[in-house]
């Protein structure tokens, strides 16, 4: 696949070759080697817990020599782990630092995890708490009923993209109605060329939708027999435009008991919450 991401450290992903771009005139004040450091960092994902420096340099597409002094600088610092026997580097624990503090001071969390508790309980769901980073919404909490019997792999961290899901459609419809497009067609590297054309008309579908019923909903669209529901969440404590949802198999989460039950209960917590933070909640 040859799709084109733009990533927020700039960096254009194709694939999965990662290459520095020229930075913007309103960006030559940015610090090239902090850029570098951050490029390895993210070259770490899921799945992939340890990297050669052959490895890094692919995914990156910076030179030999800046990937070995980067790294060895990442290493006397802490934050990667070179000294295994098989060459190759890890992150370490110290990675953690600074998603700690910004969940520890992340206030809308503690409002909302025992709303989700609920309604996972009651639905035998998984409920997410996301707000963005990049490309993607991350999720920065989630809660997953006891008694699903099939589990929804999403976890802290767990990266959902935005214009395929209906947690990131109910994104876009939570931006001021000045922003939506501008923000969709900023997304067009994240989904391959020949999809872009639906998957624009499918955003902009999910906002008019929303206009009437106030939530996102996707019938196993994005993974096979899930069903999701989504809604924005304002927070004014940290300004930030937060996202809950419920996603479940199609046989705890039944289009009609979305519409009639899950969507209501969905919009009461994110209402709750936006409450909660002295947000006055107001339909775009």
């Amino acid at each position: 696949m040859n799709a084109r991401s733009d990533r927020a450290d700039g960096h254009v992903v194709r694939g999965s070759r990662m290459r520095p771009v020229r930075p913007a005139a309103g960006a030559r004040e940015s610090v090239s080697a902090l850029e570098r450091g951050f490029a390895v960092l993210h070259c770490f994902e899921a799945g992939l817990p340890s990297l050669s420096h052959q490895e890094i340099t692919r995914k990156t597409g910076l030179p030999k020599a800046t990937v070995s002094r980067v790294t060895q600088t990442l290493v006397k610092l802490g934050y990667l782990d070179g000294s295994h026997d098989d060459g190759r580097f890890r992150l370490t624990a110290k990675t953690l630092s600074v998603g700690q503090i910004y969940l520890s001071n992340v206030d809308v969390r503690a409002i909302a995890q025992p709303l989700m508790r609920e309604l996972a309980d009651a639905t035998k769901a998984t409920v997410n708490l996301v707000v963005r980073s990049g490309d993607h919404l991350v999720v920065v909490a989630t809660v997953r009923s006891d008694q699903a019997l099939v589990s929804i792999n999403s976890r802290i961290g767990f990266a959902f993209p935005i214009l395929q899901t209906a947690i990131g459609r109910a994104y876009l419809c939570g931006l001021p109605r000045a922003e939506q497009a501008d923000t969709i067609r900023a997304l067009r590297g994240t989904v391959p060329s020949h999809a872009w054309k639906a998957m624009q008309g499918a955003a902009l579908d999910a906002i008019a939708t929303f206009a009437k019923t106030g939530y996102c909903a996707l019938m196993g669209e994005w993974r096979s027999g899930v069903n999701s529901v989504a809604v924005p969440v304002w927070s004014r404590p940290d300004g930030e435009l937060y996202v809950i949802n419920c996603a479940g198999p199609s046989m705890h989460l039944s289009p009609e008991g979305i519409e009639q039950h899950v969507a209501p209960s969905l919009l009461q917590i994110a209402r709750r919450i936006e409450q909660s933070t002295n947000v006055n909640w107001r339909p775009a």
